[in-house]
């Protein structure tokens, strides 16, 4: 599956957002590709306290801002490339966060930014 916004959807640019205590959405096989601006949004996938994202096997990539942010929630991403995002790759702060055998790539600001009171597990990943 594709989500995307570029010149030729006409849903534009998306941010896929968890809301709720207790909400879960597993990605896979997807790619998540020219979204958000500068102005419009800071990240594409968005995990925050009390939910859980996992993201395998995709491609989050070419986003006007990060790609995946992990705001408190549970964030696993494995076998996933997220490359030229302007807004960081992986952004992850006080989040239960395992990345697993990917690849992060020619991302504007960090590649992988991990901070706060969350534990990490960061393997086989360039």
């Amino acid at each position: 599956m594709r989500f995307g916004g570029g010149y030729s959807s006409p849903l534009g640019s998306i941010t896929i957002t968890l809301a709720g205590a207790g909400t879960s959405l597993a990605l896979s096989n997807s790619i998540v590709e020219d979204n958000g601006t500068a102005g419009s949004n800071y990240r594409v996938l968005d995990c925050p306290p009390s939910t859980s994202l996992s993201v395998d096997s995709c491609i989050i990539r070419n986003n006007g801002v990060a790609g995946i942010y992990g705001g408190g929630g549970i964030l696993i991403v494995t076998n996933t490339r997220v490359a030229g995002n302007s807004g960081g790759g992986i952004y992850s702060y006080a989040a239960s966060t395992v990345v697993r055998n990917c690849m992060i790539m020619n991302n504007t600001g960090d590649g992988l930014y991990l901070s706060g009171a969350g534990c990490a597990v960061v393997a086989d990943t360039v």
